[in-house]
């Protein structure tokens, strides 16, 4: 073969490779939109696992969607069409695709591994028809509705928060997939349910137990004293108020700076409402 001949090859074998890698690329992103009220994490109700762009659908494949001990419909189960909120939208940059919130913020990138507040969900039964409709036939549900939150979960996490200008004790969990640990018996919690503040610890009641709080938690000092809040920024408990929590579960602690018996595994049934 000449040299022509290997230069016209090696040309050609270029555009097939560009036409290739082009017919894979999605000409479109479609991005559902709901109406719905938009779902707080209140520590139990959010899904996390990875962003990835199919057909022209982003699906999210849950934390720990492929253990090789579960069977495939079991998998499959964990693979959801995400339902966005008003006002988000889909924008690309070179080669990476950015999720913009309401705001015009970029809160995560396709491939990303975040975490959803929400905890509504639909099955292709009760989409509504309008909906459905906008859904490309080739992006099938399960369909998750995403509510307050879209946060990025790093790897390294931290399960301790600190709060400056204090030295409060704030630990919480990692993102793990989605709800409480379920390995975990749960218990009904305490009667006294005032959120107080004993020295570094947010106790449960004045001698109750210090809570573990649940990912994406952070505090806040205010005006008004320490405010905790979730991953989206709306309050979810105020030091001096009475909260409203679900099941939990006692974990022993014989170290730290509160020590004794922790409260975790726990969510709050209700949000106090926001002055």
């Amino acid at each position: 073969m000449g040299r022509f001949g290997a230069i016209t090859l090696l040309i050609l074998a270029w555009v097939l490779v560009w036409v290739t890698t082009s017919a894979c690329q999605p000409t479109r992103v479609v991005l559902p939109i709901h109406s719905e009220p938009p779902g707080t994490d209140l520590g139990g109700d959010y899904l996390a696992g990875e962003i990835r762009l199919e057909q022209s659908c982003l699906k999210l494949y849950r934390m720990g969607w492929d253990n090789p001990q579960r069977s495939a419909s079991q998998q499959l189960r964990d693979i959801w069409l995400l339902v966005w909120p008003p006002g988000y939208a889909i924008q690309k940059e070179g080669q990476e695709m950015h999720v913009i919130d309401d705001e015009g913020m970029s809160v995560a990138l396709v491939g990303d591994t975040v975490r959803l507040g929400g905890g509504t969900y639909w099955y292709q039964d009760y989409i509504p028809e309008e909906l459905e409709k906008k859904i490309p036939e080739e992006c099938q549900g399960p369909y998750y509705l995403i509510g307050d939150e879209v946060s990025v979960v790093l790897k390294n996490e931290a399960t301790v928060v600190p709060l400056q200008g204090s030295s409060l004790w704030f630990p919480r969990t990692k993102t793990w997939g989605g709800g409480p640990d379920p390995a975990r018996p749960l218990a009904p919690p305490p009667s006294d349910q005032t959120l107080t503040l004993d020295g570094d610890c947010l106790r449960i009641g004045k001698e109750g137990p210090a809570l573990i709080w649940p990912s994406g938690f952070y505090p806040e000092l205010t005006q008004e004293g320490v405010v905790v809040r979730n991953g989206a920024g709306r309050v979810v408990a105020v030091v001096g108020q009475l909260m409203k929590l679900d099941s939990g579960a006692h974990i022993n602690n014989n170290s730290g700076p509160c020590a004794g018996p922790l409260w975790g595994g726990t969510r709050f049934l209700e949000a106090p409402r926001e002055k």
